[in-house]
Parts: C-alpha cells; structure tokens; sequence
C-alpha cells in the first residue's frame, strides 16, 4: 500500500539522496519542527521507530530548509510534544 503521507527527498553531505515520508509537523516554542521517517527500511516497510527531527526555518530567499535537531533540550520538548499528539491521535 502507498502512503499518503508528503515525501520529500534530502541530499547528504556525499550527494547521496534519501527519500522521507513527512509523519507530522507542528509548532513547539514558536518553532515549527517536521518528523521525518525513512521512506523505506530494507523490507519495503515505512519504519516510524527511525523518526528524525528537523526544524523548519527559511533561508535568505523565504525557502524552507530542514535543520536536523541535534540539542537534546530541544530534541525531548519535540519528542514529548510528537508523543501526545500521537497518544491523542490513537484515543480519537
């Protein structure tokens, strides 16, 4: 089954492309993060277990970039805040 969810592709320091399946974004502290899982692991499958956070910000011509979040302050407030929106999103 396809996802339905955005994919966007990042290019590592190497030139090597990686496609990512968009699982959500949402603001934390006025702060706009994104999180991103592998398209797919080495079985076909999405795998969410392998998330990774980015914040959102605009370069000097209004693009969006993704800034991986690499502050572990920073990283636990967006993981909390993923965590409860997922735990609310599975109540509904």
């Amino acid at each position: 089954m396809e996802s339905q969810e955005p994919i966007v592709t990042l290019v590592g320091e190497d030139g090597e492309e990686f496609e990512f399946v968009i699982l959500d974004t949402f603001f934390v502290d006025d702060k706009e993060y994104a999180i991103l899982a592998p398209l797919e692991d080495d079985e076909g499958e999405e795998n969410e277990e392998e998330a990774v956070v980015f914040r959102i910000e605009e370069d000097d011509e209004g693009n969006q970039v993704l800034i991986a979040v690499e502050e572990d302050e920073e990283w636990q407030k967006v993981a909390d805040v993923w965590d409860s929106r997922i735990q609310e999103e599975e109540s509904d």
